[in-house]
């Protein structure tokens, strides 16, 4: 089975979406169908972005699948539809639910990294976690938690700061 074939019958084992809030955006991944991100302010959608519907392609390297998502919704002002790289690592281990590394956008091109415990199954991830193989060591894994940490505050941050002046202006 190609690793191409061996990821779709892995996703399509898959019977949930994943969804992650970064206290601004609600985003959900449905594997090998699509991504979007939600705002929700007191009970009420304000906002939903398809980041994308369809898999346009699939990569496949150490430790890491790559799938890119096309044909989301237009972006205003950059004259073209959103676009989700999604990557799947399984870096850390004993993760038993599916979690998010680390979410970024540039000009509607947004990269969302996920560990998805089921899909670490997969050939690329078993031949690199072979026994008595050097993969990665506790400090490099530490750091990088450390990184996504700091990384999900300071969304948190600036994303509850752009909260508070939206609310300040719907209170005027």
């Amino acid at each position: 089975m190609s690793n191409e074939e061996q990821l779709i019958k892995l996703e399509s084992e898959l019977t949930n979406c994943y969804s992650y809030n970064n206290g601004y955006y609600v985003y959900v991944l449905c594997p090998g169908k699509n991504v979007t991100q939600t705002r929700v302010l007191n009970g009420f959608t304000l906002e939903r972005n398809i980041l994308g519907q369809r898999v346009d392609f699939i990569n496949f390297d150490n430790n890491s699948i790559q799938e890119g998502y096309v044909d989301g919704n237009y972006c205003l002002g950059n004259k073209g539809n959103r676009k989700t790289v999604v990557e799947y690592n399984c870096l850390i281990e004993n993760v038993t639910a599916p979690m998010v590394i680390s979410i970024s956008e540039v000009d509607c091109m947004y990269y969302i990294k996920w560990q998805i415990p089921a899909l670490c199954k997969h050939q690329v991830f078993v031949d690199w976690n072979l026994p008595n193989s050097i993969r990665c060591c506790a400090d490099v894994i530490q750091e990088s938690e450390t990184i996504r940490k700091e990384i999900q505050e300071n969304e948190v941050q600036k994303n509850t700061e752009v909260m508070n002046k939206e609310i300040k202006q719907l209170i005027k």
